[in-house]
């Protein structure tokens, strides 16, 4: 299992690599804090240099990612930042198998009945944070 330097490192570079394919879009990031969880994150922003189109958002923390569609181009990017980081990295990390309900997997991440939800919304596939009991 990575340690949170080596998956951050990681992270960083895969995003590099796979923006990098894109000219249209610009990786900025910056730390922040999880709402609630008073931990340290990275949030990524791919921005894209067409003024019309709206900026995605990236968090990334060890095992926390969200994802904010808002274009096309975008869109896609993040789809495939979002199923190459959970081969990659999500999975490396030994992650509980996804719990199906309602046609969304929840990534279980700790006790707290915190997870992932993973879902897909117009065809695009996105992970985003879920703080229900996975029973309910």
């Amino acid at each position: 299992m990575l340690n949170r330097k080596q998956y951050s490192t990681s992270v960083d570079a895969f995003i590099s690599k796979i923006a990098a394919i894109h000219p249209s879009i610009n990786v900025d990031k910056e730390i922040d804090e999880i709402d609630s969880l008073n931990v340290p994150s990275v949030i990524y922003y791919l921005n894209s240099i067409e003024p019309e189109q709206a900026n995605t958002k990236l968090k990334v923390n060890f095992s926390l990612l969200v994802i904010n569609d808002s274009s096309d181009e975008l869109g896609d990017l993040s789809a495939l930042l979002v199923t190459k980081l959970h081969e990659e990295y999500f999975e490396t990390q030994g992650l509980s198998e996804p719990v199906i309900i309602n046609q969304a997997a929840r990534y279980p991440l700790n006790s707290k009945n915190e997870s992932l939800q993973a879902m897909i919304i117009d065809g695009e596939y996105l992970l985003i944070p879920y703080k229900e009991d996975l029973e309910s």
